[in-house]
Formats: C-alpha cells, structure tokens, sequence
C-alpha cells in the first residue's frame, strides 16, 4: 500500500503570482480591510477525499504536523476557499508550487482568484520592504489578536499582540475548533466595534476555517496568515518550532532562516 509523495503530486504550474508585501503594508498602515491567506498541499490534500488523494499521497491520512485529514476539516476548507474568493473581493490566495494545488481551488470557486506569492509574509532574504511590513504590524495601533501554537508566544512581544489565543499543535480543529473560535469572536466582539483590528494566524490548515467564519463576523478587519513564517524567528528552530524535526527538510529549509539584519526589529532581549 502507498504511503506517500508520487510523482503525479510533484508537477509544477507556471502560473504567476503577485507581491503584494507593500499592499499589505498600505492596509496596515492606512487601516484598511484585506485579507491574505496561504492554502497550500496539506490544505489541498485535506479538501479532497480519500480516494482522490491517494494518487498523490497514497495511503496517508495527515499532513507534516500530524493533523488528520478528516471530512470536517475538508468540508470546512471546501467552503472556506469559496468564501474568500467568490464573496471577498480584498482577499489574496497564497499560490503554492504545485499543479493539483492550484487546479483544485480554482475548480471549486467562481471568481478568478487573486494570487500572491506563498511566503509573502516568510522572512527568508533580506528585503527592506518586508522588515517594513512587520514595523508596520508591530507599530499599528489597531487591537491586534495572535492564534498560534504556544511556542510561538514571542510573537506577542514581535508584534505587541493584545490577545493570544494558543492551539495544539495538531488536530486543534477537530478537538476545540469551538472553543477557540469563541475565544477569538469574544475578543474580536469586544474591540471591532469600535474600531478594525489585526488578526495574526500562526495555527495550520484549521486556521483558514476559523478565520472564514471570523470574517463572516467581522469582515472589517485585517487577516494575515503568517503560517510558519514566525517559526524560526520565535522558537530558533527551522519550521514548525521543532528541533531536528526532518533532517531533509531542514537542509531544503536553510534558505528561510532570517537574515541578519533582521535582529534590528526585534525588542529588547527577544
């Protein structure tokens, strides 16, 4: 029985996508309601069934945090891709590389989808304009709520969060999606009324659902899906805010590991 990659799941598009880190950075800092989220291959692989992912995955039933594949989560990102891009005109889809990732989503929306570059927000090489985007985050003083693993806490000093809301690492969605989500519309109800807010998502393929069903709450808002980006920065460990986690993918991932000149826009004793 397969378990695993096959070749069919490596082909690349050569669909292009745009930089958006300095619209971004005009929303932010101008208070304007955008919405940026990455739907890659674990986000993909969930939304089909079974039988359709297994000529790309086999057998597997979990993406690389060993959050299971189950038909909540996939209805929810179904529902939640369709969402965005057919009922939220300011969104922006991250575009990962691969060719089934991109013919899925764009076969279960209307719209054409706006495509951004998948680490728009991943600070791997030096660029000015992205330190400026984080300065900008960190600097607005819009209420700004974080959910995200614990491991990530840091972030909370990176970017003077007001609230923290924390998931487990894997299967969150499936044991306390409820929870979390009130924990999040409880902040949000108590400060977007009275003005936009920033909300952070550092918390895996459940996180496109909570922040959809957010939106439908409050669309007012700005939603930045940071994924993994802040994993070496808050934890000092290459993804996932684990030590050795694949020694294959470390090698692949040394490239992301922030550059220097980043340490200027961290706090004090961070």
């Amino acid at each position: 029985m397969s378990c695993g990659p096959t070749n069919l799941y490596f082909e690349k598009h050569n669909q292009p996508s745009l930089d958006i880190v300095g619209i971004l950075k005009n929303h932010v800092e101008n208070n304007i309601p955008i919405v940026f989220l990455k739907f890659g291959d674990g986000e993909a692989l969930a939304a089909l069934t079974p039988q359709e992912r297994y000529k790309y995955m086999g057998n597997s039933n979990q993406n690389c945090d060993n959050t299971k594949y189950t038909e909540k989560l996939r209805i929810g990102l179904l529902n939640s891709i369709k969402h965005f891009v057919d009922k939220t005109p300011n969104s922006y889809i991250g575009l990962y590389d691969l060719k089934f990732v991109k013919e899925l989503w764009e076969k279960n929306v209307t719209n054409p989808i706006k495509w951004a570059k998948y680490h728009t927000l991943m600070m791997y090489s030096p660029d000015s304009l992205k330190y400026s985007l984080y300065l900008s985050v960190r600097e607005s003083t819009l209420y700004k709520l974080i959910i995200c693993k614990e491991n990530l806490k840091k972030a909370v000093n990176l970017f003077n969060i007001n609230k923290m809301v924390t998931v487990d690492p894997q299967n969150w969605f499936e044991k306390n999606y409820t929870e979390i989500f009130n924990k999040a519309k409880y902040f949000l109800s108590q400060h977007s009324k009275y003005s936009k807010c920033i909300i952070i998502t550092c918390a895996g393929m459940g996180a496109k659902v909570l922040v959809s069903e957010l939106h439908k709450l409050f669309p007012n808002n700005i939603y930045l899906d940071f994924g993994s980006a802040l994993d070496f920065i808050c934890t000092k460990h290459f993804i996932r805010g684990v030590k050795n986690y694949n020694e294959s993918s470390i090698q692949a991932l040394n490239a992301y590991k922030p550059p220097t000149g980043f340490k200027r826009l961290l706090p004090d004793g961070f």
